[in-house]
């Protein structure tokens, strides 16, 4: 059941559903769905591509197929439903349409090659808000792995001088070239997610060596290098309900948190070297 309430990226209040015990949402949803495929009898077919779709002057008549063992099927049908997926990993399709975002890594996966959009644009479809590519703030720098929104939510974003880079009302379409530009680390404290019981989102990232720990956000600045005018300049910023630039859980508390992050792509709605700006979460 998704009856657990949590925040994720860009919210004030707890109104996100997620599993009881505070898994990622992704694998419980699969899971699910599987299950129902297998009740249902709905055949699927693996390492299997679309090649064609067959038409019959200007009505869909079918797709062609191709395995995984290069054997070429043939379905005939009336009617076809295509979930295109995204194109993030396909850069050369990625600055056809957003040439800003030239050189973004991406969080998505090898398949994001917008390959079904490519082939419905054959048969005379149109495409619409093909730009509105995301942009997540908070990417491992060195796998591209994107950190959870249930984890930066509640968050702030300051600057090298810790200060605030973006208000908290900013629309994030006019906020997307500010945060092109910067490297983030997020910090949470053992009072929020990152570090608490209820995420098991954290136990991944703590797993593969994504997080560094410390007693202090002294302790914490200088493990990372940063020194401390990376932290947040007022310590209010770091205080549940300090103002309108504070965070919505205090920073207050051992054990804190920490690694460093950047932006990356995901399709449709990116990392990238430059300055150095916590995310405080």
């Amino acid at each position: 059941m998704l009856n657990d309430i949590t925040t994720t990226g860009g919210m004030s209040i707890d109104r996100t559903h997620r599993p009881r015990d505070g898994s990622a949402v992704g694998g419980y949803l699969i899971s699910g769905l599987v299950r129902n495929i297998t009740k249902r009898g709905i055949d699927v077919l693996l390492d299997t591509s679309v090649e064609e779709i067959l038409m019959r002057g200007d009505e869909v008549s079918g797709v062609r197929l191709i395995n995984d063992e290069k054997e070429v099927i043939e379905v005939q049908t009336k009617s076809i439903v295509v979930a295109t997926g995204g194109f993030s990993a396909n850069s050369a399709m990625v600055v056809k349409y957003r040439p800003d975002l030239e050189g973004f890594v991406t969080t998505n996966h090898k398949g994001a090659t917008g390959s079904g959009i490519a082939l419905l644009e054959r048969i005379g479809a149109g495409t619409v808000d093909m730009g509105e590519i995301q942009i997540h703030p908070t990417v491992e720098q060195q796998t591209s792995y994107l950190i959870s929104e249930s984890i930066r939510g509640g968050a702030i974003l300051v600057n090298q001088q810790g200060n605030r880079s973006s208000t908290r009302w900013r629309p994030a379409i006019k906020s997307r070239r500010r945060l092109s530009l910067c490297r983030n680390t997020m910090l949470t404290s053992s009072s929020t997610s990152m570090c608490g019981r209820k995420n098991k989102a954290a136990d991944e990232y703590i797993a593969k060596g994504f997080v560094t720990s410390a007693s202090s956000p002294r302790e914490l600045a200088e493990k990372l290098g940063d020194g401390l005018p990376c932290l947040p300049r007022h310590p209010r910023m770091l205080q549940r309900g300090g103002g309108k630039n504070s965070m919505m859980n205090s920073l207050a508390g051992p054990p804190r948190c920490a690694r460093r992050l950047t932006k990356a792509r995901s399709t449709p709605f990116a990392s990238h070297p430059g300055c150095t700006t916590p995310w405080a979460a």
